[in-house]
Parts: C-alpha cells; sequence; structure tokens
C-alpha cells in the first residue's frame, strides 16, 4: 500500500510540474474580494493555491484526530472498567456463589438470597 501512495504522489506532483511548466507564460487575475492580483503568473497561483488547500486539509484532519484520540480514550476507559469487573467476579469465592435457592436459616424459616 505505501508504494502505491507513493507512485501517485509522483504522479501528482509530475502532472502538478507539468502543468506549471507548460503554462508558465500565462498569466491570470486573481480577485480576492478586498484585493486583486493583476496578471499574476499562472503557476505561481496554481502552487499558492494547493499549499492553501493542503493547510486546510492539515488543519481539518487535526480536528479529526484530535475526536478520534477521545475516542480512544473513552473506549479503553469503558475496556478497563470491564477488564475490572471480569477480574472481580473471577476472584468470587466459590462460597459467594449466585444461586436462585433459598437460604434456610436456622429459625427454619426460607429467606431470598441477595
Amino acid at each position: 500500500m505505501s508504494m502505491v501512495k507513493r507512485f501517485l504522489m509522483f504522479l501528482f506532483v509530475a502532472v502538478v510540474l507539468l502543468l506549471g511548466i507548460l503554462n508558465a507564460a500565462e498569466t491570470a487575475t486573481v480577485e480576492l474580494g478586498f484585493y486583486t492580483f493583476i496578471e499574476a503568473p499562472l503557476p505561481v497561483v496554481m502552487v499558492v493555491l494547493f499549499l492553501l488547500g493542503a493547510l486546510f486539509m492539515y488543519f481539518f484532519s487535526i480536528a479529526r484526530e484530535i475526536s478520534l484520540r477521545n475516542d480512544i480514550r473513552k473506549l479503553k476507559r469503558a475496556q478497563g472498567k470491564m477488564d475490572r469487573e471480569i477480574q472481580d467476579l473471577r476472584n468470587l469465592s466459590l462460597d459467594e456463589s449466585f444461586h436462585d435457592e433459598p437460604i434456610v436459616s436456622d429459625s427454619g424459616k426460607a429467606e431470598d438470597k441477595l
């Protein structure tokens, strides 16, 4: 999987560089709403927009990573509680067995065991 990922990344970078080289003489006007870049070189515009997209994806991935780590922490905590409960059940002595049979006291009266 790692080789496929690297190949796709290489292919993507190669296509971006090829487009930049082929469009080196082209210019573009970029309007940001508060500022306008007149006759900006197209390869520069492409690289800046690519880097901005990568930056946004990085921030979104950090937020997702934090959320997933919180989920893992909650699940580990729940698993620890369950493991302790299982260990407590394993450590019960045989005298403390749970039966549905009533316990008969010395007075001859039947009592329900809790």
